[in-house]
């Protein structure tokens, strides 16, 4: 595989409603994006009072600006690095801690930050919800396979950590996943990670 044009996997965004009121979970990346964002609320005719970011990454918050605009009332607030529970729903709201059939974004991470990876999502999982809104999916994936969701975001993690440590170079981990996770999408976000890990390495160690 060759690491050929960059692109974006496909960002989740919620609308939970109330009676008369709606919070907005995450804000996508794009203007366009934003703008069917909008549409999606006004449609709802519910009064959108909150923008909640669950983490710091830019397809998350980019298209807040034009969301804003056209709810200049609301408020946005942000914790980096969270999920969002509503037990009245059973469900949560995971950012980036689940992906549902899209390579996971691993670059920046190292052994230390996947093995915690992996623990906040056995804490989700601990939740036992039988919804769950993964960060990044395939656009036709369900989010009531809990199981499938939370496990397979687990065993990818587990699976890249025995691949790094199989290989001694990008390409040949890049093949070795693309050999057990071939059926995701996005692999571009795979080979940014695999390059990411081994220059970290390589810098490690000069």
């Amino acid at each position: 595989m060759s690491k050929g044009e960059a692109t974006w996997p496909a960002t989740s965004v919620s609308l939970i409603t109330g009676e008369r009121d709606a919070v907005l979970i995450d804000a996508a990346l794009t203007t366009q994006d934003a703008e069917q964002i909008v549409k999606w609320i006004e449609a709802t005719g519910k009064n959108l009072t909150t923008i909640y970011i669950t983490h710091g990454h830019g397809d998350h918050f980019f298209g807040l600006n034009p969301i804003l605009s056209a709810f200049p009332e609301v408020r946005a607030v942000t914790a980096p690095s969270t999920i969002v529970h509503i037990p009245d729903l059973n469900a949560v709201i995971a950012g980036d801690v689940a992906y549902n059939g899209i390579h996971p974004w691993l670059a920046f991470t190292d052994h230390d930050k996947r093995m915690r990876w992996i623990a906040s999502v056995e804490q989700v999982e601990a939740l036992d919800s039988r919804i769950v809104v993964a960060g990044h999916k395939r656009p036709d994936a369900p989010d009531d396979d809990p199981a499938a969701i939370l496990g397979g975001t687990k065993a990818y993690l587990r699976d890249f950590e025995r691949a790094l440590a199989g290989f001694h170079s990008a390409q040949g981990l890049v093949d070795q996943m693309m050999a057990v996770h071939g059926d995701l999408g996005n692999p571009y976000t795979l080979w940014t990670a695999a390059q990411a890990v081994f220059e970290q390495s390589q810098g490690a160690s000069s």
